[in-house]
C-alpha cells in the first residue's frame, strides 16, 4: 500500500508543477501583450526602414563591416605604393595592379566614391556614419 501512495503523491505534485507553470506563463503572456498594446497606442507608428528590423540590421552592419575592409585595402595598397614609389599614387584607380578592383572604390552602402587625398595618401568614406573608418 505505501508504495502506491508515493506514487500517487509524486503525479499529483507533478500535476500541481505543471499547472503553476502554465500560470505563470498565461500570467507573462497577459502583461506583456497589455504593455506592448500600450506603447504601441502612445507612440506613433514609425515608418518601416531596413535598420529596424534584425536582418536589415544585420545586412546593414554587414556592408558597414565591407567598408571598413574596402578602406583598409586600400590604404594597404597606398602604403605599399608609397615604398616603392616613395609618393602616393596620383588617384585610386591608380591601384588596380596592387588587387583594388573598381567595386572596391566606392561605399558599398551609398555607392559614394571614396576620397582620396593624392598630396597626403589620405583616404575616407563620405557616407554618414562611416566617418571613423
Amino acid at each position: 500500500m505505501l508504495p502506491r501512495v508515493r506514487r500517487e503523491s509524486g503525479q499529483v505534485g507533478l500535476l500541481a508543477l505543471v499547472v503553476g507553470v502554465a500560470l505563470i506563463a498565461i500570467i507573462a503572456v497577459v502583461v506583456w501583450t497589455k504593455m506592448g498594446h500600450q506603447q504601441r497606442a502612445q507612440q506613433p507608428m514609425p515608418l518601416p526602414t531596413t535598420a529596424r528590423t534584425v536582418p536589415g540590421q544585420a545586412l546593414e552592419q554587414g556592408s558597414a563591416v565591407e567598408c571598413m575592409s574596402n578602406l583598409r585595402s586600400i590604404r594597404q595598397a597606398i602604403e605599399m605604393s608609397k615604398a616603392t614609389d616613395e609618393a602616393p599614387p596620383r588617384s585610386l584607380s591608380a591601384l588596380s595592379s596592387s588587387g583594388i578592383t573598381p567595386s572596391m572604390l566606392s561605399c558599398p552602402v551609398s555607392h559614394r566614391p571614396y576620397q582620396y587625398d593624392p598630396q597626403t595618401g589620405r583616404v575616407w568614406c563620405t557616407t554618414p556614419g562611416h566617418e571613423r573608418f
